[in-house]
């Protein structure tokens, strides 16, 4: 099982689809469920035809014995995708009285969607579960039927809508609401060290950005990034001073942090569209990450991705910048608050539990993280500012 356009996705946009086939638990029972979204047979793997299908699928009569009917159910959120328990009227007038009477939902209050036909001859739907969350995963859903013990009735799965669709298994009748089941695993992979708005810190250090289109990652000027990338001020003049030399302290910064690179070329310029010279493993002084990069990690896989807010005051001074650690953070949060918030498929997660709901969304939870070596003059001023005078 994976994620509803999941398969469409991948196949119509940049691809990175490294687990083709390959499902992961949405908190069903045994090994099938029921679901609206058409999947048609194909080869290697399904093919994913969307939410136009609609229809119905109506259970065999029985006698209500219990007190509850259960059942597990996802998918969309709305009255036009459902669940029903119908019950089966005496006669015409019975079944008026019925159906003058409210619905039941499993959700109060009633969930967004137009009204529906509740009667169809002498069946009356008295109850209708929807899901409590947009998503795959199947939650646990109870009508409470104990004044309707010894009636003749019946479930009904309903799927009238053609932008959404609806998952449903495992139903059961008894006089106990069957126990909460154990957390679903989550699937995927975790990247736990990430500075994906570093460009932002460092007092304008690194050439690129993560955001825009593609095409924007241009060639870099070379080593000195169109004459930012010098050290000034005391460290600039520490290193003329040694050197004798007006432009060593371009040649040191850029030996210094580029001095793993495997090319011969120690300052290799090529961005876009070969993007021969960045990003690159070995490099550091370029912006490693790129949205549509992420998506496509995401895509294969990728789950949780810890974002951490990184600065270095020293080289910030040495670009002649006076950006403190508390300025670096403020920017980069508000930075990947925005990186994250321009994409429906990824959000930021405050506590494990928001992270488990995001991961079983299909989506991708982002933790935010702090690597910053002033944290108490950071902690200091984020005080101050909630301190009144």
């Amino acid at each position: 099982m994976q994620p509803a356009g999941f398969r469409a996705e991948i196949a119509s946009d940049i691809g990175g689809n490294y687990w083709s086939g390959y499902g992961w638990p949405n908190g069903h029972g045994g090994d099938f469920w029921i679901g609206s979204r058409d999947y048609s047979t194909g080869t290697p793997v399904p093919v994913d035809r969307g939410d136009a299908s609609t229809g119905v699928l109506t259970s065999p009569v029985f006698i209500v014995g219990s007190n509850f009917v259960s059942f597990l159910m996802g998918g969309g959120r709305t009255t036009q995708e459902r669940v029903e328990l119908q019950i089966l009227a005496r006669d015409a007038a019975e079944a008026l009285a019925l159906a003058r009477a409210p619905v039941t939902y499993t959700e109060s209050p009633a969930p967004p969607g137009p009204a529906f036909v509740r009667q169809d001859g002498l069946w009356v739907t008295m109850f209708a579960g929807v899901s409590r969350q947009v998503g795959e995963v199947l939650e646990r859903q109870a009508f409470l039927v104990t004044a309707y013990r010894g009636r003749t009735a019946r479930v009904r799965v309903v799927d009238e809508s053609s932008i959404a669709h609806i998952n449903a298994d495992d139903f059961t009748c008894a006089d106990r609401v069957p126990p909460p089941p154990d957390p679903i695993p989550l699937w995927g992979f975790a990247d736990l060290h990430s500075h994906p708005r570093s460009d932002l810190g460092f007092g304008g250090l690194f050439w690129g950005k993560p955001t825009g289109p593609i095409e924007s990652l241009l060639s870099c000027p070379g080593p000195t990034h169109g004459g930012h990338l010098v050290l000034t001020g005391a460290l600039g003049g520490i290193v003329q001073g040694v050197t004798g030399s007006q432009n060593a302290s371009a040649l040191v910064v850029d030996q210094m942090l580029e001095m793993n690179r495997s090319s011969n070329d120690i300052h290799d310029k090529q961005g876009f569209p070969s993007f021969k010279g960045w990003p690159y493993y070995d490099t550091t002084i370029h912006q490693q990450m790129h949205v549509d990069w992420i998506k496509r990690a995401w895509q294969g896989g990728l789950r949780v991705l810890f974002a951490d807010v990184v600065n270095n005051r020293l080289l910030a001074l040495g670009m002649g910048a006076e950006q403190l650690d508390d300025d670096a953070f403020q920017q980069e949060i508000a930075g990947i608050r925005e990186l994250v918030q321009s994409q429906p498929w990824m959000q930021i997660a405050n506590t494990p539990a928001q992270a488990r709901q995001i991961i079983q969304q299909g989506r991708l939870a982002v933790v935010l993280g702090v690597e910053l070596d002033q944290l108490e003059l950071l902690l200091k001023s984020q005080l101050q500012k909630k301190t009144p005078k």
